[in-house]
């Protein structure tokens, strides 16, 4: 291992010892390699970790994009408190053309998620989830998911491929705040 991922490691370590002694739920360390988040879920044993894989380089955007071209669709589902019994909100697809642009382009505008370490308040699991297809029904060409609790990062899958973490912290509901209006949807964001 070399010694960026020794040090990495040793950050994690500490971030977590001290997010368990403060009582926090969820901490993130990010750096210019790797995003590595650890999570103590509710239902999960007090200081259990749950590591994510480290992400792949950024691919953009510095004016590029992330969310392929071909998108057409957007599918919006709200996933509820993982803590409650509320049903999920019915998904409700967007195939108009500039809503379907715009929402690419809130998405191809976040800058990655800064490296540090963080943290942050318990994460129940809660998201606003847009999967954009080339077509209604259409295989995902990519899926960004807007936590709506713990950091509030993004999180965002092209192909199949998992990439670096977007956003800043506590960004999600501002983010899916405005991904409602641009699909003028009216959901309550709990």
């Amino acid at each position: 291992m070399r010694r960026d991922g020794k040090l990495a490691l040793a950050a994690m370590a500490n971030a977590a010892s001290a997010a368990l002694a403060t009582g926090c739920a969820t901490t993130s360390t990010h750096t210019s390699e790797t995003t590595a988040r650890q999570t103590t879920p509710a239902r999960t044993l007090p200081g259990a970790l749950v590591p994510t894989p480290p992400a792949p380089t950024d691919p953009g955007p510095a004016g590029g994009q992330r969310i392929p071209s071909a998108a057409r669709a957007v599918t919006l589902s709200l996933q509820p408190n993982m803590n409650t019994s509320a049903k999920p909100t019915a998904s409700v697809t967007i195939t108009n053309p500039t809503a379907v642009a715009r929402l690419a382009a809130l998405i191809d505008g976040l800058p990655l998620f800064p490296p540090g370490t963080y943290s942050c308040p318990a994460d129940f699991g809660t998201a606003l989830v847009l999967t954009f297809r080339a077509s209604p029904g259409g295989p995902a060409l990519a899926v960004a998911t807007i936590e709506l609790s713990g950091c509030e990062g993004i999180d965002l899958t092209v192909s199949d491929a998992r990439q670096p973490s977007l956003g800043t912290p506590d960004a999600g509901r501002t983010v899916a705040a405005q991904a409602l209006k641009i699909a003028g949807l009216h959901w309550r964001l709990t």
